[in-house]
């Protein structure tokens, strides 16, 4: 009895250790299987076909062992035989992973072709896309800077002509430098014009000075003359010397003469008042008409003396914005340079009429006329006509250069030109309001 038990543990080892061994073997031929498989990807029947036949062993192993079910068997052969169980299943897992990934490639070979033909073109097309985009953003960042650089370039070429502003976009700071840039031009362009006005005032106060500075020397020189006359004359007189012994002859004349220097400083006087830069004409609501007529009746005794003809045709209740005491000054010296200037026995027309937005003055004075190369200069100062070859007489010169100052300061219109009868100066009055 005792010899049977031990047989039949030796025969239990012997077939655990033929398990154990078929067991090694099984595991070795499915790694080979599936190394074999991955290499040369064999279709799925015979991968199935495969995996039976690897797994029949082991199923037969199992069924021998649950035939062989002895009472006296340890714990240790249970223990062996989960362990058993354990490494079959994990070889079986590894097989259909593997059995899943050879299907996988062996059923999608062509996507595979596919993907890997494109994947050059993919990659170029996106490295275009790429380059694409960047000129593009590149373009949009640097536009305002171009735009800045323009206009700094045409300020340095002097072209301040008006700039178009580019669209606003989508990126704020875009958007501003652009409008930074395009008001650049206009700024300096104001900067530039302000400076070309103040190029302007200075050119008209250099002027102005070298005109005070000529005028002065003019009015030395006309004061000169007549100042060392009136000396000589009285040098003489006082030292009895040939016909200045003729005292009351001379006294008179140089009298006279006197009156003359004192007519010139009165229009120098006049003069410094309107040419003073704060100088604002006193405008007040005047009649012309009284005016004209005040100033015929001053000159009657000159019209006397010449023996003219004074004709009149006035214009009733002519009221203007001006001046009155300046507009007296401009008007007198007129009517007066026209008579005096007008050669004895002829006429002398004073008309002063309507117009739609005014009055004119007209005052012609008849008998000879002037060359019209000198009809420009009669308003400056100091100049006269050739008495010799028009019978002119000679005055201060100054005149109508103090009309012209008064009217330039009130912008009334005037001017004088030849016609058939003779000479006209004429002036326009806008109406007052």
């Amino acid at each position: 009895m005792k010899a049977s038990g031990t047989q039949t543990a030796e025969q239990a080892e012997s077939d655990k250790q033929n398990d154990q061994s078929k067991t090694k073997q099984n595991k070795a031929v499915s790694e080979s299987s599936i190394s074999n498989f991955q290499s040369s990807q064999i279709d799925m029947k015979t991968l199935s076909t495969a995996i039976n036949h690897l797994l029949q062993p082991s199923q037969t192993a199992k069924a021998k062992e649950h035939a062989q079910n002895i009472p006296g068997k340890s714990n240790t052969t249970s223990s062996l035989t989960e362990a058993e169980k354990q490494v079959t299943n994990n070889d079986a897992l590894h097989t259909q992973n593997a059995a899943s990934k050879a299907n996988d490639t062996h059923d999608n070979p062509k996507l595979t072709d596919v993907l890997q033909q494109l994947a050059p073109h993919i990659g170029a097309t996106m490295l275009a896309l790429s380059l694409l985009g960047s000129l593009i953003y590149a373009k949009i960042i640097a536009k305002p800077f171009r735009y800045m650089s323009d206009a700094l370039k045409d300020i340095m070429n002097l072209d301040f002509s008006d700039k178009k502003l580019l669209n606003k976009n989508t990126d704020q700071t875009d958007f501003n430098l652009q409008v930074a840039a395009s008001q650049v031009p206009t700024i300096v362009k104001n900067l530039h014009e302000s400076n070309q006005d103040l190029r302007n005032e200075l050119k008209k106060e250099q002027q102005l000075e070298q005109s005070r500075k000529e005028f002065m020397s003019m009015i030395s020189h006309e004061l000169k003359t007549p100042i060392a006359a009136v000396m000589g004359q009285l040098d003489g007189m006082i030292h009895g010397i040939g016909a200045y012994k003729d005292r009351d002859k001379y006294l008179k004349r140089s009298y006279e003469m006197m009156q003359d220097i004192n007519i010139l400083t009165e229009k120098v006087s006049e003069l410094s008042k309107i040419q003073n830069p704060q100088f604002k004409p006193n405008l007040k609501v005047i009649s012309l008409t009284n005016i004209i007529e005040d100033v015929i009746k001053k000159v009657d005794y000159f019209v006397s003396v010449k023996q003219l003809n004074v004709q009149s045709n006035i214009k009733q209740d002519a009221q203007i914005l001006a001046d009155p005491k300046f507009m007296q000054t401009a008007i007198f010296n007129i009517i007066s340079n026209a008579i005096h200037y007008t050669i004895d026995h002829q006429h002398v027309y004073i008309k002063l009429y309507e117009k739609p937005n005014g009055y004119a003055l007209e005052v012609l004075n008849t008998g000879s006329q002037i060359d019209e190369d000198k009809l420009a200069h009669l308003f400056e100062p100091f100049y006269r006509a050739n008495p010799d070859k028009h019978g002119l007489v000679q005055g201060s010169g100054l005149g109508l250069y103090i009309v012209k100052q008064i009217l330039d300061k009130h912008q009334f219109p005037y001017g004088i030109q030849n016609t058939p009868q003779g000479v006209k100066c004429s002036i326009v009055f806008p109406k007052a309001m």
